[in-house]
């Protein structure tokens, strides 16, 4: 367990995907935003290596809100705080669930011994007690008049240690909430406190940041207080301290930039680790006490931000683990001792290979509120554009991101695939519009001309012309480009107040605009000339979408409703009513019968266009204000409804049939796939090798099991295959690995 007491905010959010098998307007996966947003302080492994459990700080801003289709959302900027444990699932990346309660900071986090409970301490000066299985909170342990720093259960889980800014390190009774006794001889904070294996002693580490003369470890006696011996030698703060699996040695990593290795029984110092360039801010022994990890980071120059893997018995150091942007707070061996895991200052969560230093999982994507949804004509694929300033193309079957659009310089406010799925468009705050090439995520062109902020964009059902909205010089206007060009065709003014939403008719030859004057007005696509005008919503129109035949049109309001408008003659055809809050987002149904609407409230309602009437219950997109829904679309197959709220993303099953997808972190090459997937009987394995090599073919479980081996032998150069039969494994999701000469992939295999 480990702490320091210096930290920038950082503004990053992780992304998850929780998974399920669905039925009819079952959630499927979700992309969120919602991870920590903030340095994450503390990460620990559940005792069966099958959960990972993180604190942090979370934190992030609430600023005017730009919706799809360019609604606006009046919010006040504030800063806001949710201070959460975050349990995830290792397999999959997935966030499991929050614990919530704590009022500060949540620096340090801790699994009792069977797994069923966690600890956390935060700058709130306690210690809680929440139900794993629940995230329930069980207790609260007060009595620290500063922040804890670091907790840990003794190995019989019946008491837990807790260590504070106040100098102090305080036991606790786990059943009761009683404190038992104290601590006390450190003259400055104390950052880390450990258990021997036998849950005899406690160790403990303090010292503060550049004026302490403290910097030392200490061991009590669990049963009467006692101090038993004080390691000195660190010439700065200790941060972290830990046990060997056979208590016999104690490691400590310092501000002094050195991890030490100490005799318990002679109280010898036996090695000092060093390389590190920065504070050692959290070290922790391997299962089998053989190796030694240490994340590092600090305020100086000499940036490090790296975890390291130590041979204990030499000191050497074996590897380095790199990618982190900013200091390493937490480091923690899986039970097994294959995997480490490390949180970061920059937010995230990474998952390493041991033996290959290869990094296994970052729980990281969009890093601000995702404002747009899209889906590809096909319905393989969907795009989200976020107020990050970037698109991102996700894989609908798996939930895996497959590309990342960059060079916006403001919010992403609408995206729109082109009819033949080979191009996406994406309107910014910046003022521009960009195309991009889907096989590559290249920019093709950026559209300028509007001086303001771009707030919807669409593309001709032809896909030759492409319309978006802005305000330029104070006028509301819609502006036509020709695709291959870039050239500007026409504009289309009139709206006397900002325009939300535009949208080509089904025959490409009329536009409709919705906007915040309270009316929806037709255009003449090829002059640019006003149709018809649509007047009865009582305030702003946040979006408008076409029937597949053309001859109807809906849009949804700020006045909490949906309207249906007949084309030809302007006239109000049907009101939908049930929606609490603004209705943002609108989108029919391939066949016309039916109506979909996302709204503040939080809610996807599917309404039945003749009668008005709602279809079944709504599908709630979460509980809070962070979940309202701001951009519905259903896939062209009418399978699956996307719902993009302020900071996630959910995918819904439209269908009655079962679906399961794929973890994330999973990373796809296109010389390695498999089909059908799900399978049921078989399913055909593809992969090419540039090269003759050793060829290894499995499948795993979720745990990592090996259930079948298909494959184990040298091969030639060239494209292969094989029929791998799937009907002897029970139902449900697996991972394929396939490994050429030792370079390994894995794939997502679902059998029904």
């Amino acid at each position: 367990m480990t702490r320091f007491n210096i930290f920038p905010y950082s503004l990053l959010c992780l992304v998850t995907f929780l998974l399920s098998a669905s039925a009819a307007g079952q959630l499927i996966w979700t992309v969120e935003d919602e991870g920590h947003t903030a340095p994450v302080s503390s990460v620990a492994f559940s005792p069966d290596g099958t959960q990972l459990a993180s604190g942090a700080y979370d934190y992030f801003r609430a600023q005017p809100t730009n919706s799809v289709g360019g609604a606006i959302g009046a919010q006040l900027t504030s800063e806001l705080h949710d201070y959460t444990v975050r349990l995830w699932d290792v397999t999959a990346g997935q966030e499991l669930r929050q614990f919530t309660g704590h009022t500060d900071w949540v620096f340090s986090v801790a699994y009792s011994p069977d797994g069923t409970q966690l600890a956390s301490g935060s700058w709130d000066n306690t210690v809680r007690l929440w139900d794993v299985a629940t995230g329930q909170e069980l207790r609260q342990f007060t009595g620290h008049t500063s922040e804890v720093n670091s907790v840990d259960f003794s190995p019989d889980g019946i008491q837990l240690a807790s260590g504070s800014w106040d100098n102090t390190v305080r036991l606790w009774d786990v059943a009761t909430g009683q404190e038992l006794r104290q601590f006390t001889g450190h003259t400055s904070e104390i950052n880390s406190v450990a258990f021997s294996p036998d849950g005899t002693q406690l160790a403990s580490g303090s010292g503060g940041l550049g004026f302490s003369e403290d910097n030392t470890v200490r061991l009590w006696d669990v049963a009467t207080g006692q101090e038993i011996q004080t390691f000195t030698g660190h010439s700065d703060r200790v941060n972290s301290v830990a046990f060997s699996p056979d208590g016999t040695q104690l490691a400590s990593g310092s501000d002094d930039n050195t991890v030490r290795v100490w005799d318990v029984v002679t109280q010898q110092e036996l090695q000092t680790l060093t390389g590190h360039t920065n504070w050692v801010i959290s070290v922790a022994f391997s299962p089998d006490g053989t190796q030694l990890a240490s994340g590092s980071g600090g305020v100086s120059t000499l940036e490090d931000n790296t975890v390291r893997l130590w041979d204990v018995s030499t000191g050497q150091e074996l590897s380095q683990f790199t990618g982190h942007t900013a200091w390493v707070s937490s480091v923690a061996f899986s039970p097994d001792g294959t995997q480490l895991a490390s949180g970061s200052l920059d937010s995230s969560v990474r998952l390493w290979d041991v033996f290959t230093g290869q990094q296994l999982q970052n729980i990281q994507n969009h890093t601000a509120r995702v404002t747009s949804v899209s889906f590809s004509p096909d319905g393989t694929q969907l795009a989200s554009g976020s107020r990050d300033y970037t698109v991102h193309l996700w894989d609908v079957s798996t939930g895996l991101e497959l590309l990342q659009f960059t060079g916006h310089t403001y919010d992403v406010s609408s995206v729109a695939f082109s009819p033949d799925g080979t191009q996406l468009a994406s309107g910014s705050l910046d003022g521009t519009v960009r195309l991009w090439d889907v096989a590559t995520g290249q920019g093709l062109r950026t559209f300028t001309g509007h001086t303001s902020r771009v707030r919807s964009v669409v593309f001709s059902p032809d896909g030759t012309q492409l319309a978006f909205s802005s305000i330029d010089n104070n006028v509301n206007t819609i502006r036509l480009w020709e695709v291959s060009t870039g050239q500007e065709l026409r504009q289309f003014s009139g709206h006397d107040h900002y325009i939300s939403s535009v949208t080509f008719s089904p025959d490409g030859t009329q536009l409709a605009s919705g906007s915040h004057d309270h009316t929806i007005r037709l255009w003449d696509a090829a002059t640019g000339q006003e149709l018809q005008r649509f007047t009865g919503h009582a305030y702003a129109i946040f979006s408008v979408a076409f029937s597949p035949d053309g001859t109807q049109l809906a849009s949804g309001s700020w006045d909490s409703t949906i309207r249906l408008w007949d084309v030809t003659t302007g006239q109000e055809m049907q009101q939908f009513t049930g929606h609490t809050d603004w209705v943002l987002s609108v989108a029919f149904s391939l066949n016309g019968n039916q109506l979909i609407s996302g709204s503040l409230d939080n809610s996807i309602r599917i309404w039945d266009v003749t009668s008005g009437q709602q279809l079944g219950n709504s599908l709630l997109h979460g509980d809070d204000d962070a979940y309202d829904v701001r951009s519905v679309a259903i896939s062209s197959d009418e399978r699956f409804i996307a719902s993009a709220g302020r900071f996630v993303i959910r995918l819904w099953d439209a269908t009655a049939t079962a679906l399961e997808t794929a973890p994330m972190g999973v990373e796809i090459s296109p010389t390695f796939s498999h089909y059908p997937n799900p399978a049921e009987a078989f399913t055909v394995v593809e992969y090419a090798l540039s090269k003759p090599g050793q060829v290894q073919l499995s499948v795993h479980d979720l745990l990592g099991r090996e259930v079948i081996r298909a494959l184990d032998t040298v091969q030639t150069a060239g494209s292969h295959n094989l029929q791998l039969a799937t009907k002897q494994l029970a139902g449900g999701f697996y991972l394929m690995r396939l490994i050429i000469d030792g370079r390994q992939e894995i794939r997502p295999l679902v059998v029904r």
